[in-house]
């Protein structure tokens, strides 16, 4: 990627959410002089109706906002349908031969996945990505970090004129392989689809972001704690519930912003998680209310951070859409 000037870069990041359930991320590196995005990332997707006359997808509305056509890098961290409804769309209209498609390990329907799936849209997604994966072999990463480490097998550089430059690493911390290979060996499938979860962070030359997915307390325990003091902006893992509640143990008091989805039925995000997270960030963002509190007036939230660059060096301001609240 390359820029006149590292001023002209900005970075969105849009954490999506619903109002009953339903979470997306989409992340863009974009020229803001030019107006072109040079990398783009979906992370999972939701399709809400209710009372609508059609499915809406704000991830879609958001890459046609911004001129997207095809992602850089699509991430599907698993197959609960909170994270999936509408991902086939996605996929069809902005994945081509170029397109990194990052996705758990032995989740290929066969005999040898450590989870069942059962949801026809979710088989003819997997089925989609492994026939453009027979175009070119290098479309899929099946995520599978060491425990204490992590795989990196994304990055690039963003260079300027001025001889500026960034260099940007896609870091997947789960699942861990000791979890997975137990079940894989043993033929044994996992008892919840969210141990498969991939999460991730995206360092941006030594700022951190951590994309939680739905991983669980199991996988949390085996990361490397420094890894995860590094992060500035989290995504907190399964809408902050107690079953994820250990990212929270790890983080750095210095991290600047922490934000969550909702599951109405489940009463996410837990109350008690989210206050261990506020006594270590300057902001805890929530897309949606759960059960304890009073009901939005819109069935969406989105919470976005918008980071630039300066003189002075980088800066973030944060945006808030729908139901999206401070907490």
């Amino acid at each position: 990627m390359k820029v006149d000037r590292i001023e002209d870069l900005e970075i969105r990041v849009f954490i999506i959410g619903y109002k009953k359930e339903g979470e997306a991320i989409v992340v863009l590196f974009i020229d803001k002089v030019k107006k072109e995005v040079h990398f783009s990332m979906a992370i999972d997707s939701y399709a809400y109706k209710g009372g609508l006359k059609s499915y809406r997808n704000f991830t879609d509305d958001i890459l046609r906002k911004y001129h997207v056509k095809d992602l850089s890098v699509l991430c599907w961290t698993h197959p609960h349908m909170d994270h999936s409804k509408g991902l086939l769309k996605i996929f069809h209209k902005y994945c081509r031969r170029s397109t990194k498609v990052i996705k758990p390990i032995f989740f290929d329907n066969k005999d040898t996945d450590v989870v069942k799936i059962y949801d026809k849209e979710t088989k003819r997604l997997v089925e989609a990505i492994f026939k453009l994966n027979a175009l070119n072999k290098n479309v899929v990463i099946n995520s599978l970090a060491p425990g204490g480490g992590y795989d990196m097998p994304y990055h690039f550089r963003i260079e300027s004129k001025n001889a500026q430059t960034k260099r940007v690493e896609i870091r997947l911390m789960s699942p861990v392989d000791s979890i997975i290979y137990h079940h894989f060996r043993n033929g044994t499938t996992l008892p919840d689809l969210n141990g498969i979860s991939v999460s991730m962070i995206l360092d941006v030359d030594g700022y951190s972001m951590m994309f939680g997915g739905d991983t669980i307390n199991d996988h949390i325990r085996l990361m490397n704690p420094d890894d995860l003091k590094g992060c500035r902006l989290v995504k907190t893992p399964h809408h902050t519930s107690l079953t994820a509640r250990e990212m929270a143990l790890y983080m750095n008091p210095a991290m600047l912003d922490s934000a969550c989805t909702t599951i109405k039925s489940k009463s996410l995000p837990n109350i008690g998680v989210v206050e261990e997270y506020k006594d270590k960030t300057v902001n805890f963002f929530c897309t949606g209310y759960n059960d304890c509190t009073p009901e939005g007036s819109t069935y969406y939230g989105i919470v976005e951070y918008v980071i630039g660059y300066d003189h002075l060096g980088m800066h973030m301001d944060v945006n808030l859409f729908g139901n999206a609240h401070r907490m």
